[in-house]
């Protein structure tokens, strides 16, 4: 293709005439060179100096208190590994390719050996800009390429080094940076309202659940009774020989109701249909799993088929919906995992789980109705979330290539 006037093409593809290309060692402080951390020693100091691993930041920053801890007389032998405030965080083993700044409450820290410190020259190169390059297609393609492969993927320092990484003028750099913050600060704050609404439903549903609240307009005692007592229990049959990419039903297994039915298979085959209003859950997972006892709502009929060590769930004398958050990793079958071995519900536990069930259909079908409209709410924010993301990740195509600029 011809390249546009104003514009050049280069290793980082195409730039605007005023950007250059440059590797990324050339935009560290020559003070602080790229480093990686400590070995994690064999003991955690309760009251020693925070040190920070690649779980503390690779989802996000945990907070201070969960740090692992050092000597004193370790954190000085390893001064080499200290961060500060405002300093880029690289994974360099493992799940390689994860980034985070420093923030304040961590300045002084240790970093581990998983960890590779990029201290940039803030002279010449902006440390939030070459975060978001590096978590950009761009450089992170530059990861990929670099990366070893054995037990553990892993990155070499000497390769860090090498990356080549745009470089636009300071001040568009900042200006850049400052238009991507902007959209992470509104992600950020959907998130914060999401895990408060999510908080919110949570106490409101051990309260509405357990009788401990009632809603206006309902009285009388509540009864026990196993699940057993209240629904019609069947298992799903094996799929995996009739899988197809352009099969018409959904395979409902442990995949597709632990991502809320984010990944899929399909099947042409439906050996064993399941209908609206049914309550299919997950009987297997390894141990310490977060797929065992989940559950998922059938909300439409006539496209899933239920595949194997999943059963499904037909109300009779229950609300259905009322039933699903009642049993939904309820601890009773949470109990079956010893942390050990794999669990295997058998269909007489399933059905063996106790319940306290209001006394009418009524006062279930309100219950559920206040829960649902939660998660109604919880899904709106999600989803809005997922459009800022979008945009975001727009954003990013346009401003850290040049083809949109901004001074």
């Amino acid at each position: 293709m011809e390249t546009p006037q104003g514009y050049k093409q280069t290793e980082v593809g195409l730039i605007p005439d005023d950007w250059e290309v440059t590797q990324l060692q050339e935009l560290i402080d020559p003070d602080r060179k790229i480093t990686y951390g400590i070995v994690v020693p064999g003991r955690n100091i309760p009251d020693g100096v925070p040190m920070i691993r690649a779980q503390d930041y690779s989802r996000g920053w945990v907070d201070i208190n969960e740090l692992y801890r050092v000597s004193t007389e370790i954190d000085k032998s390893y001064k080499r590994s200290k961060v500060v405030t405002g300093d880029i965080l690289l994974t360099i083993v493992g799940s390689v390719g994860n980034l985070a700044k420093v923030p304040s409450a961590f300045n002084g820290s240790n970093i581990t050996q998983q960890t590779a410190r990029l201290a940039f020259n803030k002279k010449i190169a902006d440390p939030d800009f070459y975060q978001n390059i590096l978590r950009s297609s761009l450089g992170q393609k530059e990861i990929f390429n670099y990366t070893k492969s054995g037990v553990q993927p892993s990155l070499n320092l000497s390769d860090v080094d090498k990356f080549c990484v745009p470089y636009p003028p300071l001040p568009e750099q900042k200006t850049i940076a400052q238009a991507l913050s902007e959209a992470d600060a509104a992600i950020a704050e959907i998130d914060r309202l999401i895990t408060k609404k999510r908080n919110i439903k949570q106490g409101i549903t051990q309260q509405l659940l357990t009788g401990k609240r009632r809603l206006a307009g309902f009285s009388g005692e509540w009864e026990v009774k196993k699940l057993g007592d209240v629904v019609d229990f069947s298992n799903g049959k094996a799929h995996e020989n009739s899988i197809s990419q352009t099969g018409k039903f959904i395979v409902i297994n442990s995949k597709f109701i632990s991502t809320q039915a984010e990944v899929k298979k399909y099947s042409n085959c439906c050996f064993c249909p399941v209908y609206t209003g049914q309550i299919v859950m997950v009987m297997s997972d390894v141990p310490n799993g977060r797929a065992i006892a989940k559950c998922f709502y059938i909300d439409k009929g006539d496209k899933y088929t239920l595949n194997q060590r999943i059963c499904s769930l037909k109300a009779i004398t229950v609300d259905s919906l009322f039933l699903f958050y009642l049993i939904d990793r309820n601890p009773y079958y949470l109990a079956f995992d010893d942390g050990v071995k794999q669990t295997n519900l058998r269909k007489e536990d399933v059905l063996s789980c106790p319940l306290k069930l209001p006394p009418t259909i009524e006062e279930q079908k309100a219950i559920a109705q206040v829960l649902s409209d939660m998660d109604t709410e919880i899904e709106a924010l999600e989803q809005k979330r997922n459009k800022y993301k979008a945009i975001k990740q727009g954003m990013m195509q346009e401003l850290l290539t040049g083809r949109t600029r901004l001074i």
